[in-house]
């Protein structure tokens, strides 16, 4: 059987003018990762990543680390369907208002984000109100100007990972660098799970968390969910 390590990219930028950009501490995530695949020998027959900015820098960051471990790997393929859905649209201040008109229920998530002040409540109280947001939208009943539906995202991913598992040989180790929406898919597809279940799976993603799958032609099943044995520092775990 073949591998797959699937990698969620390190911490970006929450918050931050430019979301995409890892923060020092995903940095620092990605290349723990790296020097712990090269502490074990691992050597990957192929490289993905998604577009992404944290998604290419994570990779990145990565392979340095284990090349300078003296433990090269490919250069990684851009693979457009890793990249994340914009789910971040729905909450976007133009949009909010129409929402919350729309979904009255929501209104005590969104006060809730808006009267947070310490960093915690911030991050906690938007991933509440993101959550509910991003399972309208599964549903077809929300969306925002310009975003995908969930339907066109879900086929994407699902098609990227079919590609990937598709073109690697029997007995391959491939390494690919993706976000929550995308890795969440896999989950699904390996377990068969409903849409707000691998949701819930997905939300529990760390950054710079590593999955795994075990695969064959006609095969994919998950083999390892989450793992952070390369993060000894819990200060170095983090949802976002």
């Amino acid at each position: 059987m073949s591998l797959l390590y699937l990698v969620r990219h390190g911490q970006a930028s929450f918050f931050a003018e430019n979301y995409d950009r890892l923060s020092p501490l995903g940095e620092r995530q990605a290349r723990r990762l790296g020097e712990y695949f090269a502490a074990r020998n691992v050597k990957f027959d192929a490289v993905y990543s998604g577009p992404a900015e944290r998604q290419q820098r994570t990779t990145q960051i990565v392979l340095e680390t284990m090349a300078a471990a003296s433990c090269p790997n490919p250069a990684p393929t851009i693979v457009p369907g890793l990249n994340e859905h914009g789910g971040d649209k729905l909450l976007s201040k133009p949009h909010m208002q129409l929402v919350l008109e729309k979904y009255p229920e929501l209104g005590g998530l969104e006060q809730a984000f808006r009267d947070a002040r310490e960093p915690e409540d911030v991050q906690r109280s938007f991933q509440k109100l993101f959550e509910a947001a991003v399972l309208l939208w599964t549903k077809g009943e929300l969306n925002a100007p310009g975003m995908e539906m969930w339907d066109e995202f879900h086929g994407r991913a699902r098609s990227a990972f079919e590609s990937i598992i598709s073109h690697a040989g029997r007995g391959h180790t491939t390494l690919a660098v993706s976000s929550v929406g995308p890795i969440s898919v896999a989950v699904q597809m390996a377990l068969a799970t409903s849409i707000p279940v691998s949701l819930d799976l997905g939300w529990r993603l760390r950054n710079a968390s590593v999955t795994t799958f075990l695969y064959t032609p006609g095969r994919f099943n998950l083999d390892s969910f989450n793992s952070l044995a390369h993060l000894a520092d819990p200060a170095e775990i983090t949802y976002r």
